[in-house]
């Protein structure tokens, strides 16, 4: 069961993480009432009604970028999970992480993150996607064989990955 104290009852993004995770670890409704109630309860003081509609258009911020899957339903008073946790753990990983961020063992759980975005990556895009990070046993040579394109020049290896975590690309006909 989800703690029912909220860990940072100020902040948007995270009272919407914390919603998000509520509704589908107890795979039930929450109501903008019952919502103001445990923000209260975490923070000491009632929120705004103003914050409690900043998180609402959070959550339909999401709803919008979730595309075609959406996994929660937001009416003007409460939101409905529609799928069940179980059925879609990747997600409720996601969430976690969020919440959480990457307190325990930060090597494995940054691992698999990236798993999981590049299957998310090679799902959007139809296409194809791996895993690039430094160090690693890659080289951009061989990537950029292994899908065809031109290889011109190997980046100085001073520059490591430069933030690159997942290549995708998706093949013309």
């Amino acid at each position: 069961m989800p703690t029912k104290l909220i860990e940072n009852p100020n902040s948007v993004s995270n009272v919407a993480d914390w919603v998000e995770f509520y509704v589908f670890a107890m795979d039930d409704s929450l109501s903008k009432s019952e919502l103001l109630s445990y923000i209260e309860d975490s923070s000491g003081s009632e929120p705004e009604q103003t914050f409690i509609d900043d998180i609402w258009l959070e959550l339909e911020r999401r709803l919008i970028l979730y595309g075609a899957n959406k996994p929660y339903q937001l009416d003007v008073r409460e939101i409905l999970p529609l799928i069940n946790w179980k059925d879609f753990p990747e997600y409720l990983t996601c969430i976690i992480l969020s919440i959480d961020g990457n307190s325990v063992e930060a090597v494995k759980t940054g691992k698999l993150f990236e798993r999981l975005s590049s299957k998310a990556v090679r799902n959007y895009f139809s296409g194809n996607s791996i895993i690039y990070g430094h160090p690693s046993k890659q080289t951009v040579k061989k990537i950029a064989t292994d899908i065809f394109e031109t290889f011109i020049k190997e980046p100085s290896s001073n520059f490591n990955d430069r933030g690159v975590d997942i290549i995708c690309w998706k093949p013309f006909n």
